[in-house]
């Protein structure tokens, strides 16, 4: 190769790697528009699940006393002492306007159970003081009652 021919070569390398660079920095700008673009659309969805999703929360907030309330057992207890004898009876009544069955315990041991119908009342006589009655029903949440 002469003298001459090295700077043709030189200059056309020179024009090639220029070109090459071009071309990475157009492709490279196009990579980099695309993942900016998929960025945003993820932040915009992000965004919007986040709103959601304290939405949601705020509608639970607002429901748990409702569901507390629905769990809660519908009965309401009356204690009498008798006067003649040492004991105690534990008088249950059913608020609920549907039947339902109860099981009882009294101190972890005697159980019984009752269906109570709607509005009606069941006792549970012989019972001491200190004695531990716990009172359930499938769905709702038990109650333990202290005879005194």
């Amino acid at each position: 190769m002469t003298d001459s021919a090295q700077p043709k070569t030189h200059k056309t390398l020179a024009i090639v790697s220029s070109i090459c660079l071009v071309i990475v920095a157009v492709i490279a700008g196009y990579w980099i528009n695309k993942a900016n673009s998929q960025l945003a659309a993820a932040n915009e969805q992000t965004a919007s699940l986040t709103s959601q999703l304290e939405d949601a929360q705020k509608e639970i907030a607002e429901l748990q006393p409702l569901a507390n309330k629905a769990r809660t057992l519908p009965v309401t207890f009356r204690i009498d002492h008798h006067a003649l004898s040492a004991g105690y009876t534990l008088y249950t009544f059913n608020r609920s306007r549907e039947s339902l069955r109860f099981h009882i315990a009294v101190n972890g041991g005697r159980t019984f159970n009752p269906v109570i119908d709607g509005g009606k009342l069941w006792m549970l006589r012989g019972l001491a003081s200190g004695d531990k009655v716990e009172v359930s029903s499938d769905g709702y949440d038990p109650r333990t009652i202290t005879i005194q």
